[in-house]
């Protein structure tokens, strides 16, 4: 693969004599087998060599390498750590991500069932309307996953529909507070204002 990519004797056994020799170049067939160009390989392999460097990762083979350290280590060439997250992930060698903590997790679990068993929905349908719920509660300045100071105005559009089903929803469960939602759908929607606009 090196010999493809770099024809001068002295920069073919800079990238021969680095470390990590074996998972840089794996990464660079996984590259190339992806359809990179000859020039994006050039690219990469130099990136990798730099990256191997900088983070010192042959010196702590077994170690796991985490974010914050590429981020640290990388902060003079910035570049490079786009690339270092992704050869890391490949090899096995990043930490992973905490997964995000959802304060509506269940609640947008029940609304899934209620769609699957109450709507016949189809598995698509239901995890396209869950995101769009999802992406709203999200944004919703609320402490904790309490969802009794929501309050909704009507809207006829396709996303008030899909709202409008979540409240029914919720208020059998007694997610929100009664007659405090214009089940007909969403037009906007606001903490503590009532369906005319007032506060409660």
């Amino acid at each position: 693969m090196l010999d493809q990519l770099f024809k001068r004797p002295h920069a073919l056994a800079r990238h021969r004599n680095g470390p990590l020799l074996e998972e840089r170049l794996a990464f660079l067939t996984h590259l190339a087998e992806r359809g990179c160009s000859r020039c994006t390989l050039q690219d990469s392999a130099r990136d990798l060599l730099a990256i191997a460097k900088v983070l010192r990762v042959a010196s702590r083979r077994q170690e796991i390498v985490t974010r914050d350290d590429i981020k640290r280590k990388t902060a003079g060439k910035p570049c490079l750590y786009p690339t270092a997250i992704r050869w890391l992930q490949f090899v096995g060698r990043l930490q992973p991500q905490p997964a995000a903590v959802n304060p509506y997790a269940k609640k947008l679990h029940v609304f899934a069932e209620h769609m699957e068993r109450d709507k016949g929905l189809s598995p698509a349908t239901i995890r396209g309307r869950c995101w769009l719920v999802a992406r709203f509660l999200s944004r919703l300045k609320i402490n904790g996953s309490s969802l009794r100071k929501v309050t909704l105005l009507p809207d006829a559009e396709l996303a008030g529909a899909i709202f409008a089903d979540f409240g029914r929803c919720g208020l059998r469960r007694g997610w929100f507070k009664t007659g405090c939602w214009a089940c007909c759908g969403w037009r906007g929607a606001g903490v503590g204002q009532g369906a005319d606009g007032g506060r409660d």
